[in-house]
């Protein structure tokens, strides 16, 4: 079986390591405990203006600081447990153009399974390449691509996370769209769909 995975947000800790930064240069202290939404400059309690966030992950991109973040709690070990046997991880992500190698070092040095990454320049891509590796399900955590990937006809996991908790509220579980706090219960949760033959394996 072929499982397509978003990268940042599900595996990486993208908003943990953007955080640090953040406080650095506004001399703050956000953590991702207080935020409900990755646009918190919206969160009129942070007292965050959109320039300032802006500003900060324009910076974040262009020097890199992306190469130092770490994977979320668990996500070595749910990885590791799914591609085994016949399955394989294949990473669908919308890193930037210039990323690439960063992201195979993340993966490589963080003892992550992988079969092949692909970088798409925009959400509808990451569907097209869904389905160019007919994927049995595909794991991500934005809102919109998650709509897609259902609306497209391919079963997904959602996962919840600090920055989409608000968002997330309005998807409604079904056979084909399962929610998950974090990566770690995604194994029992695929098992679950191959159980009820869900999945095309």
């Amino acid at each position: 079986m072929i499982i397509g995975c978003d990268i940042d947000g599900v595996v990486a800790d993208y908003m943990g390591t953007f955080l640090k930064y953040f406080n650095i240069k506004y001399k703050r202290s956000i953590t991702k405990e207080n935020l409900n939404k990755w646009a918190f400059w919206e969160q009129e309690e942070l007292y965050v203006t959109k320039d300032q966030f802006l500003s900060a992950m324009d910076d974040f991109n262009e020097y890199r600081m992306w190469q130092s973040i770490e994977p979320h709690e668990c996500a070595r070990e749910a990885l590791c447990s799914l591609d085994s046997g016949m399955n394989c991880i294949f990473y669908i992500t919308t890193r930037p153009l210039g990323s690439e190698r960063a992201t195979l070092k993340f993966i490589l040095r963080n003892g992550l399974p992988i079969r092949g990454i692909y970088f798409c320049s925009e959400d509808n891509e990451k569907v097209s390449v869904a389905k160019q590796i007919n994927a049995s399900v595909v794991i991500d955590d934005k809102v919109s691509i998650i709509n897609k990937y259902i609306e497209s006809g391919i079963p997904c996991i959602a996962i919840e996370n600090e920055c989409n908790k608000e968002e997330i509220r309005d998807l409604k579980e079904t056979e084909t769209l399962r929610i998950c706090y974090g990566i770690k219960g995604v194994p029992n949760i695929i098992a679950q769909m191959e159980e009820r033959n869900i999945l095309d394996v």
